[in-house]
């Protein structure tokens, strides 16, 4: 049987626990200065969204939540505040429904207060876009006719502002871009391999805009067979190939620069307008797809034009771009290689020096990176162009006329 001094002792130590306890309630209430944590998942900053906004509030706080407001455009915003009142830990969900609202940038606004004597409070406001515009676009083409060894650029007009674009062709992505910042129509180069099979070939266009809702457009490249000329080949001295040996990487070397460099390729064009020739031109000496043979390399196609002008005449940026690549190969010679964007190089092989240039420069059009030469795996003095677009040389030549 329990004794009398026995309940006094459980009832005093009780009411010690009750006075400690209120003790501390009313030390918080007089002392807590922080304010209240607020987190809000489902609404990021300066975010497109369309139809339903499906959003989750946490707050955390030492006290309870005595006061919330929320505001949609400066207007009271009904979130069901009620449920969260009286509570210092919770999770609560809750939805904007964009349809109610004009597409355009809106706010929303959130104030807690905590029921201490400080009245401490949090506010957050976060701008965000509504676009439930349905997206819609059409490429400019029915159809595209390419020749072997050449570039098909597929246009396309949108009704809105993607986030982004790209066209499927025989299992590659290419990205697409802006042909000018302030309008509605979009580019997408995709090269056209030499040995391409001449038969038609399906192109998909994946497009998205801000909300992330997509649409996928399709079309046709028809590619054209082109009978590239021949070339008996020509043979360069032992000597020669040893003395650039001693002073030069090896191909492969470059090789794996080129693709490394591809992976990182921005998604916009640094440049403007058609290419220039990187040179003044006296002759052509070798087209663009000749097929030739030689005793180091075999049989191969020329996917280049070399262009033979006065020996250590200067050599100049084809276009604006950014250094990537400025060595001296074994069968390359002294090599410049610019990144002009959207997966496109330009490559100038054989120079006899470099000019004052480094690699990571963004240079201008016009801009000299040497001098005509003849290092590396050449007979005489010329300059290798080329032009890949996803590291698929295509006809430099066609990238100084204007698009059609």
């Amino acid at each position: 049987m329990i004794s009398y001094s026995y309940v006094r002792i459980i009832i005093r130590s009780a009411l010690a626990l009750c006075f400690l306890f209120g003790l501390k309630k009313t030390y918080i209430y007089f002392t807590h200065n922080q304010e209240p944590q607020i987190q809000l998942q489902g609404l990021d900053e300066n975010h497109a969204y369309a139809d339903s906004i499906n959003c989750t509030l946490a707050l955390k706080n030492k006290t309870s939540i005595k006061f919330l407001d929320a505001k949609l455009n400066g207007k009271p915003c009904d979130i069901e505040s009620k449920k969260i009142i009286g509570k210092s830990e919770v999770e609560h969900l809750f939805s904007i429904d964009t349809t109610l609202l004009e597409d355009g940038k809106h706010t929303f606004a959130l104030k807690a207060v905590d029921s201490t004597y400080n009245k401490n409070s949090r506010s957050i406001k976060i701008p965000f876009t509504v676009d439930n515009k349905i997206l819609q676009a059409s490429f400019l083409q029915d159809k595209y006719n390419i020749n072997q060894g050449r570039t098909a650029r597929v246009t396309f007009n949108t009704n809105k502002e993607l986030s982004s674009a790209n066209i499927a062709y025989l299992s590659k992505q290419y990205n697409c871009c802006k042909v000018t910042p302030y309008g509605s129509m979009y580019e997408c180069f995709i090269p056209i391999e030499c040995d391409q099979d001449s038969e038609e070939h399906q192109i998909i266009a994946t497009l998205t805009d801000s909300t992330g809702k997509s649409i996928t457009l399709h079309n046709n490249i028809s590619v054209n067979t082109v009978e590239f000329p021949k070339q008996k080949g020509f043979k360069v001295a032992q000597e020669k190939i040893q003395d650039e040996k001693d002073v030069s990487l090896s191909n492969s070397i470059l090789k794996t620069a080129l693709h490394r460099w591809l992976e990182k390729s921005p998604t916009e064009k640094l440049w403007k307008g058609i290419f220039d020739l990187p040179c003044q031109v006296t002759r052509y000496s070798t087209p663009f797809g000749e097929i030739r043979v030689t005793p180091e390399r075999g049989r191969y196609l020329h996917k280049a034009v070399d262009i033979v002008h006065t020996p250590r005449s200067v050599i100049w940026a084809s276009a604006r771009g950014k250094v990537i690549i400025k060595d001296r190969y074994l069968m390359s010679g002294n090599t410049v290689v610019l990144e002009h964007g959207m997966g496109v190089h330009s490559l100038y092989y054989h120079l006899h020096d470099f000019a004052d240039i480094e690699v990571g420069d963004v240079i201008g059009k016009g801009v000299k990176i040497g001098r005509m030469g003849k290092t590396g795996y050449a007979t005489g003095y010329h300059l290798h162009w080329e032009v890949r677009i996803n590291n698929v040389a295509v006809d430099p030549l066609e990238w100084t006329e204007k698009w059609t």
